[in-house]
């Protein structure tokens, strides 16, 4: 089964999804928004609503709730964080949104209380709902102009920095994390062209096997010092083990990294309670990295 549902209410979620993809991480929730809007249940009725959810073979927003949870630990009561989401319209095809971390244990769920409730009331599967969900701290921003053709591509950095420029953390959100001018990318330039003095800038990335992770991470800091500037850079490493089947007895890993370009002593701080707040969770690893 794909998509959300073969009910007729939720059949044209993935048509719908296709229409405007943003970045795999977010898309979960998007193409499953569907099933989630209907409910207004306990707390205990979510923790059983994404256990019977893990059954099926569809995707669901299990899985991402350790990467919004982290923007709001960041950001807390008194920085204001802003979305440039790499937005991409169309669809390339691909089955994205499927690596989806596991969770029935209310150790999830006690992580970030506000943000599964605010999940749970989602009126509709589309960016604009996401972007209006009652999960984002005060005076949030989104960018949501869609990534041009490469000969325009400055032009459109320099808007995207102009619409963010009050934001005291930017987190940007390709698909495949910093690399070449794509629209799967951000850029080393891109980086650099939004630091100010007083601002973070947070990326996702997913580690592949090319090398060691360890490997890995040394050059992604090595690059973001030689090519963005950065000295000061530090990495939220996670690793959660999921079910390779629902009811499966046997896990895989699944690796997401959380770089922070900039983070003063404060932000530092909150990022590394996060990591050990999660690190809590069964079957989860999370460390704070920085440079040696």
């Amino acid at each position: 089964m794909t998509g959300c549902s073969t009910s007729s209410r939720t059949s044209s979620c993935s048509t719908k999804a296709r229409r405007a993809r943003p970045a795999r991480w977010w898309r979960a929730i998007i193409r499953c928004s569907a099933s989630i809007a209907p409910l207004r249940p306990s707390p205990k009725g979510i923790a059983h609503w994404l256990v019977e959810r893990l059954s099926e073979d569809a995707p669901t927003l299990v899985g991402i709730d350790h990467g919004f949870s982290f923007l709001r630990a960041l950001a807390g009561a008194d920085r204001t964080l802003d979305i440039a989401w790499y937005y991409a319209p169309g669809d390339d095809g691909r089955a994205d949104g499927r690596h989806l971390e596991w969770r029935d244990e209310a150790a999830w769920r006690l992580l970030d209380t506000k943000l599964h409730a605010g999940l749970a009331t989602l009126p509709e599967r589309s960016i604009a709902a996401l972007e209006q969900a009652a999960i984002w701290p005060a005076r949030a921003l989104f960018h949501r102009e869609p990534v041009p053709p490469r000969v325009e591509r400055s032009a459109w950095g320099m808007r995207k920095r102009s619409a963010l420029h009050g934001a005291d953390i930017v987190f940007l959100d390709p698909d495949n994390g910093v690399g070449a001018e794509t629209e799967k990318h951000a850029t080393s330039s891109e980086i650099r062209l939004l630091r100010r003095p007083g601002r973070a800038i947070v990326f996702i990335t997913f580690p592949g096997r090319s090398m060691t992770h360890d490997a890995l991470l040394r050059q992604l800091h090595e690059r973001l010092a030689v090519e963005a500037d950065a000295e000061n850079v530090v990495t939220l490493r996670t690793n959660v083990s999921v079910p390779r089947a629902g009811g499966s007895r046997s896990y895989v890993q699944r690796q997401r990294w959380f770089t922070i370009v900039d983070p003063d002593a404060e932000l530092t701080a909150r990022a590394q309670t996060f990591a050990t707040a999660l690190a809590s969770v069964p079957r989860v690893r999370a460390r704070l990295d920085s440079p040696a």
